[in-house]
């Protein structure tokens, strides 16, 4: 298996290639563009089945990168750049030592990824659920049936919340240990 860590920018792309060893393999530039796109994808082509690729998320410019390479078939990650300390914290901050940190990270499995869909939606795995996300969720039009859909699963994860609230409190009560005042409060907050 071979990982490749691309560090995307406006004009210029740097990436760089690890082993399944870590062992740098080869790195390289080129231009965030439908030709550049076509040039990384002749310098990976030997590794095409045995290759993943993470992409940096910054701002939108790793968008054609990444549906690029989607549409090639290639498996590709988008990266939490808020999550990848190392990058963000480096005293020495190159687009070269970004591209290797993002392969090394690949493959070791270390890297924060961001959740992707048809629909432009991108968060962190962590914060999918939490009570901002889930009113962007509902904020979302998809279509009748989509709005439908995403609607079920809402108050499905919400009748979820709440047994496991209730499960929460009844693991305190047999510690003993919580007033009745307390699992009142417990129980309103599960049925408000």
């Amino acid at each position: 298996m071979m990982y490749v860590g691309v560090d995307v920018h406006k004009k210029v792309c740097r990436a760089a290639i690890v082993n399944d060893e870590g062992v740098l393999v080869d790195e390289f530039s080129f231009i965030n563009s439908k030709k550049g796109f076509e040039d990384f994808m002749m310098k990976i082509e030997a590794f095409k089945d045995g290759v993943l690729v993470a992409v940096e998320s910054t701002g939108n410019l790793w968008v054609g990168l990444y549906d690029f390479l989607e549409d090639e078939g290639v498996r590709v990650v988008l990266s939490n750049p808020s999550k990848t300390r190392l990058i963000a914290e480096a005293r020495v901050k190159t687009d070269r030592v970004n591209a290797r940190i993002l392969a090394q990270f690949l493959r070791a499995d270390m890297l924060s990824l961001c959740l992707l869909d048809k629909h432009g939606l991108k968060c962190p795995y962590t914060t999918l659920f939490s009570k901002k996300s889930v009113e962007r969720l509902r904020s979302l039009r998809l279509g009748f049936i989509d709005d439908a859909v995403l609607e079920s699963f809402l108050e499905l994860l919400e009748a979820l919340d709440m047994q496991i609230s209730l499960v929460e409190a009844m693991s305190v009560m047999r510690v003993g240990n919580v007033t009745r005042g307390l699992l009142l409060l417990l129980a309103m907050r599960c049925f408000a």
